[in-house]
């Protein structure tokens, strides 16, 4: 919910989102246009907060894929 807040992006985009669509060292999340429902590609600068979350997921690596994995949604 906070990365959702964060980006401005919609929930679907979020769930879907791949490791290899994050550019870590540019600060962007790259969604591909087969991903966006408007069929264009979309980059999405990271803010910090936003930027921290990720490197903190891909740290705990939930899943070899998905950043945002099914199994690892809290209520």
């Amino acid at each position: 919910m906070l990365f959702l807040i964060l980006t401005a992006t919609r929930s679907g985009e979020i769930r879907g989102a791949t490791w290899h669509e994050f550019d870590l060292i540019g600060r962007v999340w790259n969604i591909p246009a087969a991903r966006i429902k408007a069929k264009e590609p979309h980059r999405v600068p990271l803010s910090e907060k936003a930027f921290e979350l990720v490197k903190v997921l891909k740290q705990l690596q939930l899943h070899e894929t998905l950043v945002f994995p099914p199994h690892a949604r809290r209520c």
